[in-house]
């Protein structure tokens, strides 16, 4: 066995480059000896040191504390470094879980909707629904995501995962009313915790409908939806909300995109001798 190495012969042993080799000397975490040449050689010792500062770059430890572990390195400061080390582990266990949970949402999020047909009504009686929540004065329908992103910036420590939280916008009832479908004036995020919410979506029965590709129909889907629900005898008791299951996030076609359109309503008083008393959205 040698009793030093060579720089290169180190650096290919571990992958590394020459010069990460000579960072980690300029930090004082090897001590290469010089030949008379003015070659670093590296000990047994450097060796094993070297061990020791991969294992802690694995668990992003910075290099000033390598320096304290290895200026101090005895038994006991060992076994406190390896409860350091447990610790970030267990940490990273729980994120790397709740990044897993993400991801299985929003798998499961793209296999239930990918083969929702379009165009059915549907009547649905909702609880109420805790949401975050971001209201201006006017949204225009190409700022939707702006607003969107403004929102989640918000309440990034609530929605770090894309794509588990379900993205809608509301629709401005006065210039819908007049035929524009072009302005907005809430966004909001569904499935937070009640205690997390800074606003909510009313319990009540609501028509619901999908509609695939881009945006530019939601005057036609409404149309048909308001013609369908004159039909069955229903008034419309809130505002057109949009709710965005699969969009550009998720694919770059748009003719994959879809959306739901829901508003609250109840049977017109002769249609039903029972009558509705909701609050609109």
């Amino acid at each position: 066995m040698k009793d030093y190495y060579q720089i290169t012969e180190v650096a290919k042993l571990y992958g590394l480059c020459t010069d990460t080799l000579r960072y980690y000397e300029e930090q004082g975490l090897l001590h290469p000896r010089r030949s008379e040449s003015g070659y670093r050689l590296y000990s047994i010792d450097d060796i094993c040191n070297l061990n020791v500062i991969r294992a802690l770059r694995t668990l992003d430890m910075p290099v000033e504390h390598m320096r304290q572990y290895f200026e101090s390195q005895r038994v006991e400061t060992t076994l406190h470094m390896l409860d350091e080390q447990d610790e970030i582990i267990r940490q990273r266990i729980g994120e790397l879980r709740s990044v897993r949970r993400s991801v299985e949402a929003r798998r499961q999020r793209l296999s239930r909707y990918a083969a929702q047909k379009e165009g059915e009504l549907q009547i649905l009686e909702l609880a109420e629904r805790p949401c975050l929540l971001l209201q201006e004065n006017v949204i225009l329908e190409q700022q939707i995501d702006f607003a969107l992103k403004k929102l989640a910036h918000r309440h990034e420590n609530l929605l770090r995962s894309l794509g588990t939280h379900c993205m809608g916008a509301v629709l401005d009832e006065e210039k819908r009313l007049a035929g524009d479908y072009t302005h907005y004036r809430s966004v909001f995020y569904l499935g937070c915790k009640k205690q997390d919410a800074d606003g909510r979506i009313d319990a009540g029965t609501y028509a619901s409908t999908f509609y695939k590709g881009e945006y530019r129909q939601l005057n036609d889907v409404c149309t048909q939806l308001f013609a369908q629900l004159e039909t069955l005898g229903y008034l419309a008791k809130g505002p057109v909300m949009e709710l965005y299951h699969i969009d550009a996030h998720d694919t770059a076609d748009p003719s994959e995109y879809l959306t739901e359109v829901q508003l609250r309503i109840q049977k017109k008083p002769e249609a039903d001798d029972v009558g509705f008393q909701q609050k609109s959205v």
